[in-house]
């Protein structure tokens, strides 16, 4: 609940780049996998 909360206190255009930041984070992470299963 407290992250509820957090978000409340954000202004929309601050939670999308919050959100957007996540995960551009999220999706580099997850695609490098691959390239480390090749060069291992």
């Amino acid at each position: 609940m407290e992250m509820f909360v957090l978000i409340a206190d954000f202004s929309w255009d601050e939670l999308h780049l919050v959100v957007l930041i996540f995960y551009m984070y999220k999706w580099i992470e997850i695609a490098n996998v691959p390239w480390y299963c090749l060069w291992s």
